[in-house]
């Protein structure tokens, strides 16, 4: 019994890894640069808890391509020209054959989110490498 049910769960994982359709290389028409059109910013020590670390955690959204999907996400704090920390971020989207074949009703975003210990920064301080500004 315990075999069958080992069994079960294994093809689920199985027909679940395979249902996310994620984009194989042969189904890739474009990779271009993103920029982040929404940016989160909040504590990562929730009010009123006495916490050894915080520091912020920052949520980005990205805009993609209806049906894509958002590719390798690149991070990095520096000193800026101002002594303030600076995050950099970079991202690319992936545009799929679904993509040129579906149409969407509304803007299609993904979401990443980045946990920074110890590092206070602002909106002002997230500096998009892909902004067209």
């Amino acid at each position: 019994m315990k075999k069958v049910i080992l069994g079960l769960a294994a093809a689920a994982f199985t027909c679940l890894v395979s249902a996310q359709g994620f984009a194989q290389p042969s189904d890739i028409i474009g990779v271009d640069a993103t920029s982040v059109a929404h940016v989160e910013i909040s504590s990562l020590c929730p009010m009123g808890a006495m916490c050894i670390t915080n520091g912020v955690q920052v949520e980005l959204s990205f805009l993609i391509p209806c049906a894509g999907e958002i590719g390798p996400v690149s991070s990095r704090v520096i000193k800026g020209e101002d002594g303030k920390q600076k995050l950099l971020v970079s991202a690319v989207a992936i545009t799929t054959e679904a993509s040129t074949l579906t149409r969407c009703f509304a803007q299609s975003y993904a979401t990443e989110i980045l946990s920074l210990p110890n590092l206070y920064i602002t909106k002002e301080d997230i500096i998009d490498l892909n902004s067209r500004k």
